[in-house]
């Protein structure tokens, strides 16, 4: 967890950022920011006026995100982002190790790369699609030759797989005492409900990228929730209530 002066020196260099466009009125481009990062920018972002801003990690499900401030000028569909997209993957199949996204990511950060320059890491049948910052994939080409025992090939790709632009869910039904996050935390999990306030007010659960505290935080229809070192899952639907008064929802969890 990081703690209150970690987090003002994050918001403090998200915000220089966004003045230093607004300043020159140019495109600039956070590195990549975690769940915890974006929601303190969500919190802090009135400290910026005359800057517009977008989040984007590379395809529309990203959870590690890259801030750009744009002016008005600039359209927001013309962006150029500075994300490369790298598929790596074994040579040959027969003879590769079992991957995993712990064995793609810590190769990558081996070679010397911080955490903030390698977004999201997917990793499917074996090869892993990974979002870096431009200034690295030359690098990670140039230098990456091995997971874990397994010689790979490494490539940039502009046209992602189907696959990634339409995640997997699982579909997760039940009934709740009301539609309160810590109940439908518990739910989605599943945990006991001591287990997801104790979640909640340790900093770890977010709703639509933004920090929430309040257990007694009502959900709405859409609403997409993130639990760190857990997963997240969509608020899907709201049913009716059964003869107990408890409310049927349906929850789609990724995976």
């Amino acid at each position: 967890m990081l703690d209150k002066n970690e987090d003002i020196l994050i918001v403090n260099k998200i915000i220089d950022k966004g003045k230093l466009a607004s300043l020159r009125q140019i495109s600039m481009f956070t590195d990549f920011l975690n769940i915890h990062e974006q929601s303190l920018f969500i919190s802090n972002k009135n400290q910026l006026s005359n800057i517009n801003h977008i989040f984007y990690g590379g395809y529309e499900y990203s959870e590690r995100k890259i801030i750009a401030f744009y002016p008005d000028y600039i359209d927001f569909d013309n962006i150029d982002y500075p994300i490369e997209v790298l598929k790596i993957s074994p040579r040959n199949k027969k003879f590769s190790n079992n991957l995993t996204h712990r064995d793609f990511l810590g190769t990558i950060l081996n070679l010397g790369i911080t955490r903030t320059k390698i977004g999201d890491i997917i990793v499917k049948d074996n090869y892993a699609i990974v979002f870096v910052i431009k200034p690295v994939s030359d690098f990670i080409i140039s230098n990456l030759e091995k997971v874990k025992q397994t010689v790979v090939d490494i490539k940039i790709i502009h046209d992602l797989p189907q696959e990634i632009l339409t995640p997997s869910f699982q579909p997760i039904k039940g009934t709740v005492s009301s539609i309160r996050l810590d109940s439908v935390v518990s739910l989605a999990f599943p945990l006991s409900r001591g287990k997801a306030i104790t979640l909640i007010k340790n900093k770890n659960v977010y709703v639509n990228s933004k920090l929430t505290l309040s257990p007694s935080c009502k959900l709405s229809q859409g609403d997409i929730v993130s639990v760190r070192g857990m997963g997240k899952f969509q608020f899907h639907d709201i049913g009716s209530r059964t003869k107990k008064d408890r409310i049927y929802i349906e929850l789609k969890r990724y995976t």
